[in-house]
């Protein structure tokens, strides 16, 4: 983050709330008719991994294949 100091002090704290809500993933989107919509946008390293490593689950590659004979 650079240097705050040509924000008034009252927006130089919002200003560092709102980087430091953008380094933990978390994004603010202006909504239509609601004002602001919170989206968090990090993904934990855990689901990547689990969905990374699903196709070699055999028990999961088991219903796949139950699900791909029933729909026959």
């Amino acid at each position: 983050m650079g240097s705050l100091s040509y924000l008034d002090v009252e927006k130089n704290e919002l200003t560092r709330e709102l980087h430091q809500l953008a380094s933990m993933g978390v994004r603010l989107l202006e909504a239509k008719y609601s004002g602001v919509k919170i989206q968090n946008t990090a993904i934990s390293s855990l689901v990547i991994e689990v969905k990374s490593r699903q196709q070699e689950d055999p028990s999961l590659e088991q219903l796949r294949a139950r699900l791909t004979i029933n729909r026959l």
